[in-house]
């Protein structure tokens, strides 16, 4: 009789719409919790999740029967409805269209389980968009930085909405959040 063996380790990466700072700390624990029932209900294991207030990581295994694809819009829909229905994320209005999913060996587990746990600290030396940029890179996918820096000109675009009185501490927030990449502050502010 054949047996199938499989270990299908995934890094998922995705953010809030127009990586708006949303997912608060003191409440993103909720969040994490929901989201480890939707694993269950899908039969994935789910061996760490993190991030912080504008976007998620996990490392989850998942079955042959379920797609990459499917797994991800079951997670970001199940997840957008609940938290829309809590308080504590009031303020949340959905996920980014897309994502990023990278596989993993057995062997790095350990390790990404680790950079899963210190995303508060890992964000103090690197901006958003250099982590994507780096995750890209390292897993030889090839991409178009004019839309990297569209993504992240989306959330310059919201936050300096919703503080249009302070538009001088929009730009030095946005600066201090980008690391100063220039690129990215140069497009958001042409876009305006």
């Amino acid at each position: 009789m054949p047996n199938t063996y499989t270990q299908l380790l995934f890094h998922v990466v995705f953010s809030t719409k127009n990586r708006q700072r949303t997912l608060p700390d003191d409440h993103r624990e909720l969040l994490y919790r929901y989201i480890w029932g939707i694993h269950k209900n899908v039969t994935c294991h789910l061996y760490r999740i993190g991030g912080i207030d504008d976007h998620v990581h996990i490392l989850t295994a998942i079955p042959t029967t379920l797609s990459l694809a499917d797994y991800v819009k079951e997670v970001k829909t199940g997840s957008s409805r609940w938290l829309k229905e809590k308080a504590e994320f009031r303020r949340f209005e959905g996920w980014q269209d897309g994502y990023g999913g990278f596989t993993v060996s057995f062997s790095g587990k350990d390790a990404l389980i680790e950079y899963i746990k210190s995303q508060a600290e890992h964000h103090r030396t690197e901006s958003l968009l250099d982590e994507y940029r780096r995750l890209l890179r390292e897993n030889g996918l090839p991409y178009d930085e004019r839309y990297l820096a569209y993504t992240l000109s989306c959330h310059y675009v919201a936050h300096a909405r919703a503080h249009e009185s302070d538009s001088a501490g929009c730009a030095a927030l946005h600066r201090r959040l980008f690391k100063g990449d220039r690129y990215a502050v140069a497009s958001s502010a042409s876009r305006r």
